[in-house]
């Protein structure tokens, strides 16, 4: 008996990879952040399919079968590749994506006891941030510039006046960036200081070799992200998964080619489920 996931999703749904114990959004409303990343386009809307095999139970003198378990649980998932990456052909084929060296940075204001501050990153500038906000607060304001997006610069410690780590993922991971800038406006008691923990530094040159060796696969975590029928979010993720499709690297005038991929998920253990729908939205 097969059981396709019609209407999982009210539309198109955003498809995110990420390696196998990525920590997953806590809600439907949160958006992934590194180590799962966007492939980008995809040819057509992606497809969660639940397959389930059941046996019957004979039991003596009882010439109906008694009852049936469950034999067998098969999920895919399905999507095609519209954008042909390197990082999304290394998933396809089952291969790791190392992303370097992630930078991190800390602010601290001292002892200061009033004021605000404004942190510049890149050239964009955030609004005026109490000079007690908590790690939160800062990363919020750091999630209203134009060139951050969630998960780019995850902030922890704190609440100033004590130091707040600035750990850069997402567009930034294995990035060298440069040192946030941070202007006091009224500080009262302390001193602004910026310091670079550690420096970002790409990964190695990312290449698909035919010199394989037959070691363990990598499995790959999926998400699926988009509207659910009725209004709001929803994210469906299997947990571990395989690519079982062939992949053709092929090119024809005029037509834009896919790269398809079927991820089967395969069991985790007993406490933690294969396969999760999420719809709480806080």
């Amino acid at each position: 008996m097969g059981i396709t996931a019609t209407n999982l999703f009210a539309g198109p749904a955003d498809v995110f990879v990420g390696p196998f114990g990525a920590t997953e959004p806590l809600h439907a409303l949160a958006l992934p952040v590194f180590p799962f990343r966007d492939v980008g386009a995809t040819g057509a809307e992606a497809s969660l399919t639940i397959g389930q095999t059941y046996v019957d139970l004979v039991a003596e003198q009882i010439a109906m079968a008694a009852g049936a378990e469950l034999s067998e649980q098969m999920t895919n998932i399905t999507v095609s590749f519209a954008e042909q990456t390197m990082p999304n052909l290394r998933t396809a084929l089952n291969m790791p994506n190392p992303v370097g060296t992630s930078e991190v940075q800390t602010i601290s204001l001292g002892s200061a006891t009033a004021g605000t501050i404004a942190i510049t990153v890149n050239g964009q500038t955030t609004g005026a941030i109490a000079y007690n906000a908590s790690a939160a607060t800062v990363q919020t304001a750091l999630e209203s510039l134009s060139n951050v997006d969630a998960g780019d610069i995850v902030v922890t410690g704190g609440p100033l006046p004590a130091a707040v780590t600035l750990t850069f993922g997402g567009s930034y991971a294995g990035t060298d960036v440069g040192q946030v800038t941070v202007a006091p406006t009224g500080l009262t008691g302390g001193t602004v200081t910026v310091a670079t923990g550690t420096q970002g530094a790409p990964g190695p040159t990312l290449a698909i070799s035919g010199k394989l060796l037959n070691t363990g696969p990598n499995y790959t975590s999926v998400l699926l992200r988009g509207r659910k029928p009725g209004g709001g979010m929803r994210h469906a993720v299997a947990r571990r998964c395989l690519s079982t499709e062939n992949i053709a690297l092929a090119w024809k005038r005029g037509e834009q080619k896919f790269i398809p991929v079927t991820f089967k998920a395969y069991y985790v253990s007993d406490s933690i489920d294969a396969v999760w729908v999420e719809d709480r939205q806080a």
